[in-house]
Formats: structure tokens, sequence, C-alpha cells
């Protein structure tokens, strides 16, 4: 009797339905599992290009460091800065020669001059305004 209830149980259309979603499951337990390793290897992944990324950048900024520590980095900003020199350094001006850049810096100062006489005769809130306003009086 065990032999022939075992038989048919096998044989049923319960136990079809019950080892079907038995697969089921275990089939969505799996999807569900590979999904979240595939997730955990793409946030690795990025991981590993943001860490190399900053890897560079430390490198860079050490360099950046070490090169505003020296005292080569100090004497040059102290020449673009402070316009210094240094001992037995000899500074050379290059005046611009040709007859047209002097003709044009002696036109800007009587320009800047004549502007200054006209308004100086203007009262003073004139003044503050075209100052304010950025307004050139001609």
């Amino acid at each position: 009797m065990s032999n022939i209830l075992k038989r048919s149980f096998f044989s049923s259309k319960l136990f079809l339905i019950i080892l079907i979603i038995a697969v089921g499951l275990m089939l969505f337990n799996y999807g569900r599992i590979y999904y979240e390793q595939y997730q955990i290897t793409k946030q690795i992944n990025s991981l590993q290009q943001q860490a190399n990324s900053l890897q560079t950048k430390k490198l860079h900024l050490l360099s950046l460091l070490k090169y505003v520590s020296s005292s080569s980095f100090v004497e040059d900003q102290a020449r673009i800065e402070l316009n210094m020199k240094k001992k037995g350094e000899h500074v050379a001006v290059v005046a611009n020669t040709s007859s047209f850049g002097a003709e044009q810096t002696n036109q800007a100062t009587i320009i800047h001059t004549v502007t200054t006489t006209q308004t100086s005769t203007l009262p003073n809130i004139v003044k503050w305004w075209y100052y304010i306003y950025h307004i050139t009086h001609r």
C-alpha cells in the first residue's frame, strides 16, 4: 500500500505543482543573488577607479606642495608679486620705442589730463554719480 501511495503521489498533479513552485523559488533566489553580485562588482570597479584618480590627484598635490615649499617658488613670487630682485641682479625695463606707441601714450596722458580738468569744475554729487555708474565725462 505504501508503495502504491508513493507512486501515486509522485505521479500526481499536486506533486508537479509543488515541484514547479520549488524550482521557481530556487531560480528566483539564484537570479536575485546573481544581480546582487553584479551590483557589488560594479560598485567595486567604480570605487577602484575613484581610488586611482584620488591617488593621482594626491601625487600631483604633493609635488605642488613640494614646489611651493621650495625656495625657488618663494623667489619667483617675490619677483612677481613684490617686484623684488636678487643681490647682484640688474633689472632692465624695455620701453616701447615705436613712434606709434609713444603717440598713444601721450594722447592717453592728454585725454586723462583734459578729463580731470573738465570734471574738476563739476559739482561733487555729479562726480560721485559718474564714479558709481562708471560714466566718463567728455
